[in-house]
């Protein structure tokens, strides 16, 4: 069997006339890669570097995830209070007409959804 590609370009691996997915690779690969490790007398090994692995990722999404909602939820806050406080000063602090007052607090509202998007896309 040779490759046809690399695998992050090609999904298919050419062999004799077939074509063999990546999906179908991998759980060859898995396979064989299972009875080698139980041949060798590893398996208590490769089961603790596999736990290990896994309480390292959990441990550092949850953490991201709770840092995310931690985030939202004071962004959301202060947004709020902006557009509060946008709002009454631009109806009660100046006498300007109600179609300019809806168009400045509708921009702001737009630009700060912009902004927190960015915060998260970017963050």
């Amino acid at each position: 069997m040779h490759l046809t590609g690399a695998c992050s370009l090609h999904d298919s691996v050419t062999g004799i006339g077939e074509n063999i997915s990546l999906e179908k690779m991998k759980m060859n690969v898995l396979i064989v890669s299972s009875v080698s490790i139980r041949a060798y007398g590893a398996e208590e090994a490769f089961k603790g570097k596999s736990l290990n692995l896994i309480d390292v990722y959990a441990r550092t999404a949850r953490t991201l995830y709770s840092l995310s909602c931690w985030m939202s939820i004071r962004i959301d806050f202060l947004g709020g209070v902006f557009a509060a406080g946008l709002a009454s000063y631009v109806v009660y602090g100046h006498g300007i007409s109600a179609n300019a007052a809806g168009f400045c607090i509708d921009q702001a509202g737009i630009h700060s959804t912009i902004l927190l998007s960015h915060f998260i896309v970017f963050n």
